[in-house]
């Protein structure tokens, strides 16, 4: 059958803002073995940014936008997107060095769509992704469809809904939670820099470091130098309370716990990274 291709090329600072990416710019057919047609967005970039939902991705997104991270630059504004998020997508990095696509591109996503061919980005596009803690990170996608779903939304309906999909899950892929595990990992592994949003000024310091090859703060200051910016969606769960049943609860979670792992090569990616430059002390 037939793919259709959106090629989205990357533009340089002064085209962004002229000539914004279109999903519809272009659109070629190639020959694929899928028995159904599927869309997959083909895009130009020297670097890429995998957005786990509700991690601080946004933020980071808008640090990239103003010029925090340079010499990273967007490829579109805003840099945040859903593009990969309902279809997959191929990364390239341009033909020319220095041409257009030399930037950063987005979208919503998950390491471990870089091992199931979800995301197929190119070798040699540097890679980057936030983690978080993953009762925080449940709780703060609870908050997000109350807020833009379901208002009168229960944490208990919540859990509800997400045991029954795991269940359902589990019953047609019995394999399917090992997988992610074996997934996740490989996806890590791809990754230049992980941030953690538990971290974030000193993810933001690590990878400002990276950048510059350079240490860009100092065990010595008495506390992180703030990365000067911070998107909320207004979905923080701060007002939830979390009883111990609700706790083992959402700790039986499938979800919870490639979570849970996730978090922790996240940590060790971040402190990998610092001591680089000596600065593991901002996470000792």
């Amino acid at each position: 059958m037939t793919r259709a291709i959106v090629l989205l090329i990357g533009l340089s600072m002064s085209e962004v803002h002229a000539h914004p990416y279109r999903r519809d710019q272009l659109s070629t057919p190639i020959r694929s073995l899928e028995s159904e047609p599927t869309p997959v967005l083909q895009l130009i970039a020297t670097a890429f940014f995998v957005h786990p939902p509700k991690t601080g991705g946004t933020t980071f997104t808008m640090l990239v936008e103003n010029g925090s991270l340079a010499p990273l630059t967007p490829c579109n504004i805003p840099l945040h997107t859903m593009w990969c998020a309902h279809q997959p997508c191929q990364v390239k990095l341009p033909n020319v060095t220095g041409g257009d696509g030399t930037c950063m591109a987005t979208s919503e996503g998950k390491a471990a769509q870089l091992i199931s061919g979800w995301l197929n980005v190119q070798a040699g596009v540097p890679l980057f992704t936030m983690v978080r803690e993953p009762t925080a990170h449940l709780l703060s996608a609870f908050a997000h469809h109350k807020v833009h779903h379901h208002p009168n939304l229960t944490l208990d309906e919540y859990l509800n809904g997400a045991e029954r999909e795991e269940q359902q899950l589990q019953a047609k892929h019995p394999a399917e939670f090992e997988r992610a595990f074996e997934q996740t990992a490989a996806g890590l592994r791809r990754m230049e820099w992980v941030g953690v949003t538990e971290f974030y000024d000193e993810s933001v310091c690590a990878l400002r470091s990276l950048l510059a090859s350079k240490p860009m703060c100092s065990c010595k200051q008495s506390g992180m130098p703030p990365a000067g910016l911070k998107v909320t969606h207004k979905t923080h769960p701060e007002e939830e309370i979390l009883t111990g049943s609700r706790r083992a609860r959402i700790m039986k979670l499938q979800r919870w716990r490639v979570g849970s792992f996730q978090y922790a090569q996240g940590l060790l990616h971040l402190r990998a990274n610092l001591a680089r430059f000596n600065l593991t002390c901002l996470v000792a």
